[in-house]
């Protein structure tokens, strides 16, 4: 066994410990104060492989309606890998549960759609931070379907006999 596969190890072990203590009050509310820019999420999102859900705490930053996360850890946090195959996930904040649309970019990771507008902005100033190994989400409530605007009733003809 490397010096690296213990590190890798150590790394995941911890991680999973400290999310055990930390997602509990995340979930609840009580770590995830909705009115902070900063603040604390939790993640559920379906395994690439199990199909299994998995829920972790992060940290987000809140953007509007949109969340930013980061991570230093790259394309190693299984949970990034997972958003990137799902490329959506139920977000917990101040304890509400909601669905968001994700878009993954990392060194090797990049989901297929990407935002426009002043977010596909965002995401490109982000970009050259993966290069050193960082990796980003963004979450975006879905939008809601936009109906076309209906067409007024005709007012019935009357009938000449």
């Amino acid at each position: 066994m490397g010096a690296s596969t213990s590190i890798e190890s150590i790394e995941k072990l911890l991680f999973q410990n400290l999310n055990r203590v930390i997602l509990p009050g995340v979930k609840s509310g009580w770590l995830s104060p909705a009115n902070l820019p900063t603040t604390a999420i939790a993640l559920e999102v379906r395994g690439r492989v199990s199909g299994k859900k998995r829920t972790v705490p992060l940290v987000a930053w809140q953007w509007g309606d949109t969340l930013i996360v980061a991570t230093f850890r790259g394309d190693r946090s299984q949970w990034l890998r997972n958003l990137a195959s799902a490329e959506k996930a139920r977000v917990w904040l101040a304890g509400e549960p909601a669905n968001y649309r994700a878009f993954v970019m990392s060194r090797k990771l990049e989901t297929s759609k990407q935002p426009g507008g002043v977010l596909g902005t965002v995401i490109e100033a982000l970009r050259p931070s993966t290069y050193i190994g960082w990796a980003f989400a963004i979450l975006e409530p879905p939008r809601a379907r936009q109906r076309p605007p209906r067409k007024p009733k005709r007012a019935a003809k009357p009938r000449h006999r």
